[in-house]
């Protein structure tokens, strides 16, 4: 009787094993995760990718990455928000500046011209990141999940840059509105053009000069056509991680605290690896090693404290005023929680009271 009984125990048994297979597995959570574009290089390539491909057994957690960078999927970065609104995303690496016209509040936390070095950058970004992540909560369905920068959106230039002044008359490749106000302050004549359409437009001189950061221009390959730099820091170049509150709402507790953990890490080694290459392309870019780099020569001109203050009294004259109100109508308040915010990191701050 036992005999007969065995085989029937063995089926029983694999059954229960087939079930909690399948049922594990049909708990996995989907994320589809949009990137930075490949074309913007390490950042991408060596750091963000590589922790999407391994997120799932590094932390254990039930979830199913599909990793694609944003120039793969063939979709704007400026519909970034709105796709997380509509479901067609679950996390995107969001390009601030690229969105700031549907949420102004992304300004905010990288307002052009008032921050030249990072670790103050930092701090303001940091001081700014709960407003922020609540306006994503209430106007996209959305979560912050962390922030991090690219270096100092600086000018690169088809012809010798040494101060502002020499802007007059040029045509400057900006990504968003907010730069264009600031380049036609100076003189010059902005073009909002995406990021992977810019080399071509320098290689053509349809544009004279362009802003990114130095390791995005140096991975785009515009340093081929654009051999002279003038860096000073139009803004800090900060970028986060947004998560859809449907997808973050489908992890219990214990595991959004666990992702949150891993993205906290993650974002602090993002802050220093790209220090650390601004630092590498810097050097390159000069004539020394170049691992990894286009072996561009740049001339490298330093920005003088006369065009630090001009940006500086640009956006207290023309571009907070502009900000202010249209961030006001959106988020009662929002111009003043900025300043409280913000404010104490500025220089400038009793000009814009």
């Amino acid at each position: 009787m036992r005999r007969e009984l065995l085989p029937r125990i063995v089926l029983f048994l694999a059954m229960v094993a087939g079930f909690a297979w399948a049922w594990r597995h049909s708990q996995l959570i989907p994320m589809f995760v949009v990137g930075q574009p490949s074309a913007t290089g390490p950042l991408q390539q060596k750091m963000e990718e590589p922790f999407f491909a391994q997120l799932h057994a590094s932390t254990g957690l039930p979830i199913k990455i599909d990793y694609k960078p944003l120039d793969a999927i063939g979709f704007k970065d400026v519909y970034q928000l709105q796709a997380l609104k509509e479901g067609t995303f679950d996390l995107v690496s969001l390009r601030f500046m690229q969105n700031v016209k549907v949420e102004p509040g992304l300004l905010g936390i990288d307002m052009p011209g008032l921050i030249h070095d990072r670790k103050t950058a930092r701090q303001a970004a940091a001081a700014y990141g709960s407003t922020l992540d609540r306006y994503l909560q209430e106007r996209f369905n959305s979560k912050l999940l962390g922030l991090w920068s690219f270096g100092p959106q600086e000018l690169f230039c088809r012809k010798p840059v040494s101060h502002l002044a020499d802007l007059r008359g040029m045509r400057v490749r900006v990504a968003s509105p907010a730069i264009a106000t600031v380049v036609a302050e100076l003189g010059a004549k902005p073009a909002v053009i995406a990021f992977e359409d810019t080399r071509d437009a320098l290689t053509n001189g349809l544009v004279d000069c362009a802003i990114s950061s130095a390791q995005s221009a140096n991975s785009a390959g515009w340093t081929k056509d654009a051999a002279y730099s003038l860096a000073i820091s139009f803004q800090s170049g900060i970028n986060g991680y947004v998560i859809s509150l449907d997808t973050w709402s489908a992890m219990t507790r214990a595991q959004q605290k666990m992702f949150a953990r891993v993205f906290d890490t993650y974002t602090e080694e993002l802050w220093r690896y790209s220090g650390k290459l601004y630092d590498d392309i810097n050097r390159c870019h000069a004539g020394g090693v170049c691992r990894g780099l286009n072996s561009h020569r740049v001339k490298r001109f330093e920005p003088s404290a006369r065009d630090r203050r001009l940006l500086q009294e640009i956006v207290v004259r023309k571009l907070f005023p502009q900000w202010a109100p249209v961030c006001d109508r959106l988020h009662h308040g929002c111009s003043r929680e900025w300043l409280a915010k913000v404010g104490p990191y500025l220089t400038v701050l009793p000009t814009l009271r």
